[in-house]
């Protein structure tokens, strides 16, 4: 069997998900009929069966949904159709790879509006949930330019890279390459300090560091670094002796430690400071008193 999108005949099938899916691209490239109507699932119940859909996005065959008055205007809803159920699985899947990264759930909201126009505009094609799941997360990740490498992004569910690169190419397309003009940096800097200390006080002393440098640069009228929000928790770590190494924040900030470390030299030097463990022992009001 040739797939359609790259001429491949290397493909596996998927039992959990009843899908054959090629292993060059991740296209998936039959769907088994026995799937092609769902019953007996209640709110909430996915089972351990995709939603088939007849292999066109969409066009699920068995809609359960019922509405009862409760009285006062109010209705409450006995089941889902399986367009629905399918969204709400997909949006579940991308909000896993989110959770395996460490990230809040600010990003939730943007996701699920996203998922449901890429599902009903039909911008998903025949790709799997996984590679779906994995290609919305990476493209909410980069729209609002958290820095996250998309090999780590596809190592939740292990799937193809190029398939997600491919599908992540399709929602920049429906989108027109927009991004969202928002700050992103408190919620970055509280995912690094919650990843390389498990102690609460620490990602709030972090915050307490961002606020005050974001006001310096303002007023500096100095751009930030990539490395700004690694050399954020790296400087908190040594103003406040908190027993947390370079390598260590280097491991989950995909930057380099000698960039990292050179961004904190730009950030104290207006303090008259040279090195970052001249910091040491220092607090926020000791740099306000500079």
């Amino acid at each position: 069997m040739r797939c359609d999108e790259c001429g491949s005949r290397q493909t596996s099938f998927d039992e959990r998900l009843g899908e054959r899916v090629c292993d060059d691209c991740g296209l998936v490239i039959v769907v088994e009929q026995f799937e092609e109507t769902v019953r007996g699932y209640g709110v909430g119940d996915f089972g351990n069966s995709r939603i088939g859909d007849k292999g066109h996005l969409g066009s699920f065959t068995d809609k359960r949904i019922s509405t009862v008055r409760t009285g006062a205007g109010h209705h409450m809803t006995r089941g889902v159709s399986d367009t629905e159920r399918a969204i709400l699985k997909g949006i579940q899947l991308t909000n896993m790879v989110f959770g395996s990264l460490g990230f809040p759930s600010v990003l939730k909201e943007r996701t699920e509006q996203i998922y449901r126009e890429c599902f009903r505009k039909r911008v998903f094609g025949q790709y799997g949930m996984e590679v779906r799941a994995t290609a919305i997360a990476y493209y909410v990740m980069k729209e609002n330019r958290t820095p996250v490498p998309l090999s780590l992004v596809c190592q939740e569910y292990d799937v193809s890279r190029k398939a997600v690169n491919r599908l992540v190419r399709r929602i920049t397309k429906h989108y027109g390459n927009k991004t969202v003009n928002q700050n992103t940096t408190d919620f970055e800097v509280k995912r690094l300090a919650q990843l390389v200390c498990e102690d609460p006080t620490f990602s709030s002393l972090c915050c307490e560091t961002l606020v005050h440098f974001e006001k310096v640069l303002e007023a500096l009228t100095i751009s930030k670094s990539k490395s700004f929000v690694a050399s954020i928790v790296y400087m908190t770590s040594i103003m406040y002796d908190y027993k947390i190494t370079g390598q260590a924040i280097e491991d989950y900030a995909f930057v380099s430690r000698a960039s990292m470390i050179q961004e904190v030299k730009r950030l104290i030097k207006p303090f008259g400071f040279k090195l970052p463990r001249e910091i040491k022992g220092k607090t926020l009001n000791d740099f306000e008193m500079i």
